[in-house]
């Protein structure tokens, strides 16, 4: 019994020492552990039990494919004919053409007549003027299809008794064949009933630089109208009647102008 007491002596001394030495134990707190930080962009649940962000942008209209560009496309064909003939091309010069001569406003040309002079016509716009072939001022014998024009050909019937045919004769020159230099618009002047003499005076007079030719008899002249001078005849490079007019003035000169202008600038726009 004494053994016993003496061993739950020591057992409490061992204690005592053990907790003066060690001091009590502290109760420590619980830890908590933090989270872990998730560094994954917002991206929204997909699971169809999720629901979906309310700020979500939404996904961009896919862009419908356009058909690629022609190469060389083709021009929309115009619904209403046009009545005209198509434009002749424009002459092949190395001499500067100057494009005031043309008016800036044309029309398809007309030839309006009264019926005394209409019943006088033998040829008329859109036919063919007929050939001829005369002696010039300068004594040689000419066909009328060698001296057209490469685009045009103004012939001019005239006459000096006739003051108005006169004058026309003396303004052909700087009224169209030095107008339009470089154009392929050539001049030719047919003096009907004069002697062969006078004309040539008149012709050297005016130094005129245009084939000029004579009809002494009239024959000719017999099968393009008949009576009443000057006439003007506009005609293609084929020697058709592309405008005419009878008796002179400046209204005739207006009008030639016109219908060489519509020939270059009118059917081509």
């Amino acid at each position: 019994m004494r053994n016993f007491s003496n061993l739950v002596g020591l057992f409490v001394l061992g204690m005592f020492t053990l907790v003066v030495t060690t001091g009590c134990p502290q109760s420590k707190e619980p830890t908590t552990k933090t989270p872990p930080v998730d560094t994954a962009p917002n991206t929204p649940d997909k699971s169809p039990s999720s629901p979906g962000p309310t700020d979500a942008t939404p996904p961009a209209e896919e862009s419908t494919p356009k058909p690629p560009k022609e190469e060389n496309p083709k021009p929309v064909e115009p619904t209403t004919p046009v009545d005209v003939d198509p434009a002749p091309e424009m002459p092949e010069t190395t001499v500067k053409v100057d494009l005031s001569a043309m008016p800036k406003v044309v029309w398809k040309p007309t030839v309006m007549l009264s019926d005394t002079h209409g019943k006088t016509c033998k040829i008329n716009m859109g036919e063919q003027f007929p050939e001829m072939t005369l002696k010039g001022v300068d004594g040689e014998e000419h066909k009328l299809s060698d001296l057209l024009g490469k685009k045009m050909t103004v012939v001019v019937f005239w006459n000096k008794e006739n003051p108005y045919a006169l004058e026309q004769f003396q303004r052909l020159g700087r009224e169209v064949a030095d107008r339009y230099p470089g154009w392929g618009i050539k001049v030719v002047a047919v003096n009907v009933g004069d002697e062969a003499e006078e004309v040539e005076q008149l012709a050297k007079g005016q130094q005129v630089d245009f084939p000029v030719l004579i009809d002494v008899d009239s024959e000719a002249m017999k099968n393009i109208a008949e009576d009443i001078l000057p006439r003007t005849y506009l005609l293609d490079e084929k020697g058709r009647v592309l405008w005419f007019d009878i008796e002179y003035s400046r209204s005739t000169s207006r009008e030639l102008r016109n219908a060489i202008g519509y020939q270059f600038r009118g059917r081509a726009a």
